[in-house]
C-alpha cells in the first residue's frame, strides 16, 4: 500500500486518521448506552483512539484495537499521556483472515464504506458468527440522507471511493439485519460521524413475544388488517412513494421508511 511505503508516510497517514477519530469518537462512543458492555474489540481500530474514548466513557469496558500489524507496531506514538490506558490492548491481525479477538461489542468505525459489497458481506457474516446472543455492532460512518442528495461530506467522499459504497441509515439497517443482527437503532450524532447499532437477540423469544403481539392484534382489530412488509411496499408505491425500504428493529414494532424519488 503506498500509504505504507515508509515510515514517514505512515505515521503522516495514521496521524490524520488519529485527528479524525479523535474528533468523532467522543460523539459515537456517547451515541447509545453501551455501558452493558464488558468487551470491545474496534476492528481496523489504527492507532486506538477511538478505544481510548470508549474506555474513557465506559470505566467497566475493556477494548482490544485489532488491525494489520504495519498499524499496530506504531500504536506507541499516539498513546494519550493523560489517561489510563491499561484497558486498551492491541492484537495484530488481518480482519478478513484472521480470528477476530472475541467480545461483546465490535467497532466498526470508516470501515464498511470502504469494501465492495462482496467483502462487506463477509466482514459481517464474520462479525454475526463472532457474537453470541446479546452481542453486538457498531456501525460508524458518515450516513447518507434517505434521498441519497446529501450530506456533503458523504457525497464528496463518495467521490474519492473506488470499490466501496456510501450508505444511508435504512441500508445500514438492512444490511445488518440480513446478517442476525436484529435489533438495528441508528443514531444521527450531529459530528462527523454517526453510529448504527446492531444487536443479535435470543430469535426464540423474539419470535414467541412477536407471534403472540400479533395474535392479540388481530384478535382485537374490527376494520382494521396486519400486513406484511411486501403488503405493506405494494400500498405506499401506489401512492407514489417510489422509495421504500424496510428496517427491521427486533422489537415488537418494524419500520418503513419511504420518500419519493
Amino acid at each position: 500500500d503506498a500509504y505504507y511505503s515508509s515510515e514517514e508516510r505512515k505515521l503522516r497517514f495514521l496521524d490524520a486518521m488519529h485527528s479524525i477519530s479523535k474528533v468523532t469518537a467522543g460523539d459515537v462512543a456517547t451515541a447509545f448506552d453501551l455501558s452493558g458492555f464488558r468487551t470491545a474489540c474496534d476492528v481496523g481500530g489504527c492507532t486506538g483512539a477511538m478505544a481510548y474514548e470508549f474506555a474513557k466513557a465506559y470505566p467497566g469496558m475493556s477494548i482490544t484495537v485489532f488491525d494489520l500489524p504495519a498499524v499496530i507496531e506504531l500504536n506507541h506514538h499516539f498513546q494519550p499521556h493523560d489517561q489510563d490506558c491499561s484497558r486498551v490492548t492491541f492484537v495484530a491481525g488481518d480482519f478478513f483472515k484472521d480470528d477476530l479477538p472475541k467480545a461483546d461489542l465490535y467497532i466498526l468505525a470508516r470501515i464498511l464504506h470502504d469494501w465492495s459489497d462482496d467483502k462487506v458481506h463477509i466482514l459481517l457474516r464474520k462479525l454475526s458468527e463472532a457474537c453470541s446472543p446479546g452481542g453486538a455492532v457498531l456501525v460508524s460512518e458518515i450516513l447518507l440522507e434517505e434521498g441519497r442528495r446529501g450530506p456533503r461530506r458523504a457525497l464528496l467522499q463518495a467521490l474519492s471511493m473506488t470499490p466501496g459504497s456510501q450508505r444511508s441509515g435504512s441500508e445500514y439497517c438492512l444490511l445488518l439485519k440480513a446478517h442476525g443482527f436484529s435489533q438495528v437503532h441508528v443514531r444521527h450524532t450531529g459530528n462527523f460521524l454517526d453510529a448504527v447499532l446492531g444487536t443479535i437477540l435470543d430469535e426464540r423469544n423474539l419470535h414467541r413475544s412477536r407471534s403472540s403481539l400479533q395474535s392479540l392484534n388481530m384478535l382485537v382489530q374490527t376494520e382494521g388488517l396486519e400486513r406484511s412488509s411486501a403488503r405493506y411496499t405494494a400500498l405506499l408505491q401506489e401512492h407514489g412513494f417510489s422509495g421504500v425500504q424496510l428496517c427491521y428493529t427486533g422489537n415488537f414494532l418494524d419500520a418503513i421508511i419511504t420518500f419519493k424519488m
